[in-house]
């Protein structure tokens, strides 16, 4: 198998690894509602884009910071590998907006392996204090 097929290979067990270990445990939440402290609050975009930069630059504390505590909880382990986190962070930099309500947000992302197009969704809260985090995949 070449490099690229191994990349790819990994991305995809990634990707389920962490659907399983986020959407299928009970993360709780972070609240949903609160008020925007400053007129300066992050969007669920500006999480989606700082979470990306952070993970393709390898910045595993950073990157978690924009997820839940429970969600950080479930995934500190899975995303202390760099290259898993390098990965997931390619995949949710080329999300786009599905939904949003007031509390909450779903974003939309596909990746291509070997012709086939993958789908998966990232959800996002408010938490207490209505800063926008994100909940899981």
């Amino acid at each position: 198998m070449n490099q690229k097929k191994v990349n790819i290979r990994l991305h995809i067990t990634l990707i389920f690894t962490l659907l399983a270990g986020v959407l299928f445990c009970n993360c709780g939440g972070g609240g949903g509602g609160g008020s925007p402290s400053s007129s300066t609050q992050k969007t669920p975009s500006d999480v989606l884009s700082s979470f990306s930069k952070a993970a393709q630059t390898g910045d595993n504390t950073a990157a978690l910071s924009d997820f839940t505590q429970s969600a950080r909880n479930a995934l500190q382990a899975p995303l202390s590998n760099k290259q898993n986190l390098s990965a997931l962070g390619d995949s949710i930099g080329k999300a786009v907006e599905y939904t949003k309500t007031e509390n909450t947000a779903v974003y939309k992302s596909t990746y291509v392996d070997n012709g086939t197009t993958y789908t998966f969704y990232i959800y996002l809260i408010k938490d207490d204090n209505g800063a926008w985090k994100i909940r899981g995949f």
